[in-house]
């Protein structure tokens, strides 16, 4: 489960990269270096590694939680609050993940007329979109 929520977070944060770079790349006053742009270039990178220090963090909170309850569960045969904690914690992570994965390619291909130049075919990220939310919605039942 641990591997899974960082799997989902790399992507996602991979995905949140790509898509800022792509829009500095196509706006022509990326070029001329105004300290406007290079401040909003900094705050973002500043930005992408806190969220990558907390949500690691916190994946290793539920990689805790979920270890403990696990023992409990094994020890015991009922679950508890780490092991329930855990399994809610990763699914919610997950499915933020899925948002902002789908929000950050929606804004790509709606900012850009030339996306379909750019960027990979569309099917292939609404066929990933679709097993990811129905991988979490089988994973919620």
């Amino acid at each position: 489960m641990v591997a899974d929520n960082f799997c989902h977070w790399i992507i996602t944060a991979t995905y949140l990269k790509v898509s800022f770079e792509t829009r500095m790349l196509l706006n022509k006053n990326t070029y001329i270096s105004t300290a406007v742009d290079l401040v909003q270039v900094d705050r973002f990178r500043c930005c992408l590694t806190t969220f990558n220090v907390l949500i690691s963090i916190l994946i290793l909170l539920i990689a805790i939680s979920l270890y403990f309850g696990g023992r409990y569960l094994i020890e015991h045969y009922e679950f508890n609050v780490f092991y329930t904690v855990a399994i809610n914690s990763s699914l919610v992570l997950q499915i933020g993940c899925l948002l902002a994965w789908a929000w950050t390619l929606m804004r790509l291909y709606k900012d850009f007329k030339y996306t379909d130049k750019l960027l990979p075919n569309k099917r292939i990220f609404i066929l990933h979109g679709s097993l990811l939310t129905l991988y979490l919605f089988l994973y919620a039942l």
